[in-house]
């Protein structure tokens, strides 16, 4: 398999494009965020709230811990 994922008509929609769902990777890393980590996963979670009304939102978390830390906010 030698194709380019442009060759297989693979291509990343825009934002406004009609679509089934959403993927959010859940906040983890802190140096993503210096300073301000404390409040990103309520930030996170009021955009899942806000998506979740309209489509499907489907959240990828490290492992089993933070998917409950997720869970929980």
């Amino acid at each position: 398999m030698n194709e380019t994922p442009r060759q297989l008509a693979y291509r990343m929609p825009a934002e406004w494009e009609p679509h089934e769902s959403t993927w959010l990777a859940w906040p983890h890393n802190s140096e993503d965020w210096p300073g301000k980590f404390q409040t990103i996963p309520w930030v996170y979670a009021e955009i899942v709230r806000l998506l979740s009304a309209r489509e499907h939102v489907h959240i990828l978390v490290n492992d089993l811990r933070a998917e409950h830390r997720a869970q929980n906010v």
